[in-house]
């Protein structure tokens, strides 16, 4: 059902930076942020509480979905007049804008929306709470109203509650190298959701349990592990771990994520642009351009691209002046490269 993605996008951290292990409103997301992780839905081990722990994520090598937040001024959105409090929107390029207030206490969320869904949340659900460092703690409560539009209005409650818990600090041991001095923090979400219609009445209870890590060097988590239990439906317990793109230069160079793929020529302002691969075998090649907002706004499917060699032109000139990702996936890897067109 459509609330389970809604839900899960609600409840997936959207976090700030650490610094020193403590954790600041200044350095919470701001507008203009762009936040891109890799990620895959297998299960990891989360390892030890504690400090001076050393967690090994060393053999992490796959990446099967890339996550793209782009955060911006409400006033720049379609639903600000629902949540008049927020100054911090994001944007998920589904659709999906997400509703905060920043402040120097807390990071909450006041509600997400996109053009037939909103959760409206009366009593905010509390992201992080400032300062945070190891051992530091918080507990909250949330609660709020739905709307869905199925062609006839369908309406819900929501609540639940976040238990917080900055459980262990150390050294993050990741494929693109080590970071001393880290926060690690624990977060236990349980969701409970009521919807009616057609004269029936639904309760569902989600629980999501996540492991974040950070440091001062890189801003929101360096790694995200999940565990998502929904004794409601028949799939049970979903798993999927993410890593931060903002490590980009080592991350798309270990694993060849940039390192076969060529933009050309990048800033741009010719009209066009050339994409280069160097394609490891026969492959079925999809080419998505995302703009600034996460919002993809042209896509290409070339199937049976011979071994080798591959070029293909863009031609740029029905796009604005701006930033751009073109996003590459073949059947083995995908490939996200930002451009500039001026």
């Amino acid at each position: 059902m459509k609330h389970n993605k809604l839900f899960s996008f609600l409840f997936i951290c959207n976090t700030a930076l650490v610094f020193g292990q403590t954790i600041n409103n200044s350095v919470s997301f701001v507008a203009g942020d762009t936040h891109i992780m890799y990620g895959d839905t297998i299960q990891l081990q989360e390892g030890p509480s504690g400090q001076n722990v050393t967690w090994n994520f060393s053999s992490l090598n796959n990446f099967s979905d890339t996550i793209i937040n782009t955060y911006v001024t409400p006033s720049s959105t379609p639903f600000l007049s629902s949540f008049p409090g927020s100054n911090l929107a994001m944007y998920d390029g589904s659709g999906f804008f997400t509703y905060y207030l920043s402040n120097g206490s807390e990071l909450s969320n006041l509600g997400v929306a996109d053009s037939s869904s909103m959760v409206n949340f009366s009593n905010s659900q509390k992201i992080l709470g400032f300062p945070m460092t190891y051992n530091s703690s918080y507990n909250d409560n949330f609660s709020g109203t739905m709307l869905y539009d199925f062609g006839f209005p369908v309406n819900g409650t929501i609540s639940g509650s976040i238990v917080s818990n900055c459980d262990a600090s150390g050294t993050l041991i990741l494929p693109i190298g080590s970071y001393i001095n880290t926060l690690r923090r624990r977060i236990m979400v349980v969701v409970t959701t009521t919807i009616t219609f057609v004269g029936q009445t639904s309760t569902y209870t989600d629980t999501t349990e996540s492991f974040e890590w950070y440091h001062p060097s890189v801003k929101g988590p360096l790694l995200v592990i999940s565990e998502s239990i929904a004794p409601d439906s028949l799939g049970g317990s979903s798993y999927f771990y993410q890593i931060n793109n903002q490590i980009n230069a080592n991350l798309q160079e270990k694993f060849g994520l940039n390192k076969e793929l060529k933009l050309f020529p990048n800033p741009t302002n010719t009209g066009e642009i050339a994409v280069c691969l160097n394609l490891r075998k026969v492959e079925d090649v999809r080419l998505n351009i995302i703009d600034a907002y996460g919002k993809v706004i042209d896509s290409d499917y070339i199937s049976n691209v011979s071994k080798g060699s591959f070029t293909k032109k863009i031609n740029t000139n029905e796009y604005s002046k701006g930033i751009y990702f073109l996003s590459l996936q073949t059947s083995t890897q995908q490939y996200t490269q930002k451009f500039v067109i001026e």
